[in-house]
């Protein structure tokens, strides 16, 4: 019953998130610089590797400023959207900090929609974290609140035709974490990809 209660809180925490932010801005961008990767429907994902990046031209998110994020800049193709990593954050949060011997793990992210028809994107439906050991992590509430002290809204909401949404994710992780990956689910059926962050 706890675990229902904090679902539903989360839920509820995410989409005033999202409905404070700004959801979507065009770009242009070269299908070249993308690392594309194949769908997979069992449980052993594409990943987009420390070698597929976006180059140079990748940079930090407008939110995702300072001297503590670390670019990236590492993507995917999935579902006829580019996932794109612009940087991350290990930080132990000053709003809500983390628990003993764990950090959070933030990540400023830009999705482009590459259909033809309307995206919807909910953080709590198509994201989780995982790291080498096997262990899985959900969106943290505490971190969430560590992206409203950057200014960076979740990725929740809809994307339209040829357009991107940029935000940030939020984990809650071990400090001793290694191996990150983060999955990409489809919202129906098992398909998912992955982008190997570390």
């Amino acid at each position: 019953m706890k675990k229902v209660l904090v679902i539903i809180l989360a839920l509820c925490i995410m989409l005033t998130f999202a409905a404070c932010g700004s959801n979507s801005s065009s770009s242009s961008s070269s299908s070249s610089e993308k690392a594309t990767s194949q769908v997979s429907s069992d449980k052993t994902a594409p990943t987009a590797d420390s070698n597929s990046t976006t180059g140079d031209s990748a940079q930090k998110g407008a939110s995702a400023s300072g001297k503590d994020w670390a670019k990236s800049g590492k993507s995917l193709d999935f579902q006829n959207q580019s996932y794109t990593v612009n940087a991350t954050m290990k930080t132990k949060g000053s709003v809500l900090p983390a628990d003993d011997g764990k950090t959070y793990y933030l990540l400023d992210m830009t999705i482009k929609n590459n259909g033809s028809e309307e995206a919807a994107v909910s953080s709590l439906l198509l994201f989780e974290l995982s790291d080498s050991d096997g262990n899985k992590y959900t969106l943290s509430i505490g971190g969430a609140t560590e992206l409203q002290s950057f200014k960076m809204s979740t990725l929740d909401g809809t994307i339209a035709p040829g357009k991107e949404m940029k935000g940030g994710l939020a984990f809650e992780i071990p400090e001793n974490a290694k191996g990150l990956k983060l999955d990409i689910k489809a919202i129906l059926g098992d398909e998912k990809g992955t982008i190997a962050l570390e």
